[in-house]
């Protein structure tokens, strides 16, 4: 029988990978932002 502490740490994990995966959407979307206005900016 799992212990409790087996239990935590797996919910901890199915807690932590959704945060984890948008939070690397996230950063990677603001880099691209960031990189597109200064290709914009340089354009210009």
């Amino acid at each position: 029988m799992p212990n409790q502490h087996d239990l935590d740490r797996k919910n901890d994990g199915r807690l932590l990978t959704p945060l984890l995966l948008m939070a690397t959407i996230l950063a990677v979307g603001i880099l691209i932002y960031a990189y597109a206005g200064y290709a914009f900016a340089a354009a210009a």
